[in-house]
């Protein structure tokens, strides 16, 4: 079932549960980390993580470029269908390496998913956080990757089959109750 789901949700919303719950049919699923450790708190987050998935899911840590990850691990083995946790933060590592260009290098890597995960038939299952609910970030660089992470979800959605946004635990299928915003 190649295809593209697209999750979408705010902290703690449910949005990774809800992922997991979508590629929990398949058996060969392999799991995209785009986390960083950087320090003892986050470290022992991915531990977490890692321990809560099911044993015959492969993992895959890869901080900026999980395309080349991904080609990498489907040459090794097949999977049905692959978890992208998260593109917040592969934008976040992008544009830690430099603003300039940050935003197009994060567009590039999400686009090689995409073709990967269809030219081998499976099913990509993105997550990513919807942060344009909140306030105007005060400073620049908040500025610029609030904006850069907003652009992308829309490209994201436009291009994913299955778009779903959780609030407080409950999973709502915008595609079924929404209409795409032309460009």
């Amino acid at each position: 079932m190649a295809g593209v789901i697209l999750v979408l949700g705010g902290a703690r919303s449910g949005k990774s549960r809800w992922a997991e719950h979508l590629a929990s049919p398949f058996r060969r699923v392999v799991y995209l980390a785009t986390g960083r450790a950087g320090d003892a708190e986050m470290a022992d987050r991915i531990a977490r993580h890692r321990a809560s998935r099911p044993a015959h899911w492969r993992t895959v840590e890869e901080e900026l470029r999980p395309a080349a990850a991904l080609a990498q691990a489907l040459h090794e083995a097949p999977a049905d269908a692959v978890l992208l946790d998260c593109v917040t933060l592969l934008i976040s590592n992008h544009l830690l390496q430099g603003e300039e260009g940050f935003e197009a290098r994060a567009r590039q890597e999400l686009a090689q998913l995409l073709s990967l995960t269809r030219e081998r038939g499976a099913l990509l299952i993105a997550v990513s956080n919807e942060v344009g609910a909140g306030l105007v970030p005060e400073h620049r660089l908040g500025r610029l990757f609030r904006d850069a992470q907003g652009r992308l979800n829309q490209w994201l959605a436009r291009e994913a089959d299955q778009v779903y946004a959780c609030v407080a635990g409950i999973a709502v299928d915008l595609r079924r109750i929404g209409t795409v915003i032309p460009e």
